[in-house]
């Protein structure tokens, strides 16, 4: 494994009201070499909205933040989806 590798976890919980509920992800990512300091963000959608554009921010976020922390851009990322 790469020594810039950034570990991501996402996951979607569905509220059950038909029609009516929220969707909210949460994102998880490493921020350094050894996976000991983490970022995490949540993001909500309404009814039709389209959630991908929120874990694309999520993301975004997480990848400045990385840097930010490393001093270094991420070389890889495993994704685990939930």
């Amino acid at each position: 494994m790469q020594n810039n590798t950034m570990f991501v976890g996402i996951d979607v919980y569905h509220d059950g009201a038909k029609g009516k509920g929220r969707s909210v992800a949460g994102l998880v990512a490493s921020l350094n070499k050894t996976a000991t300091r983490y970022y995490s963000r949540v993001t909500t959608q309404g009814p039709g909205e389209e959630l991908i554009s929120g874990l694309k921010t999520c993301f975004i976020a997480a990848l400045k933040k990385y840097h930010s922390v490393s001093i270094t851009c991420t070389s890889a990322c495993i994704l685990a989806v939930g």
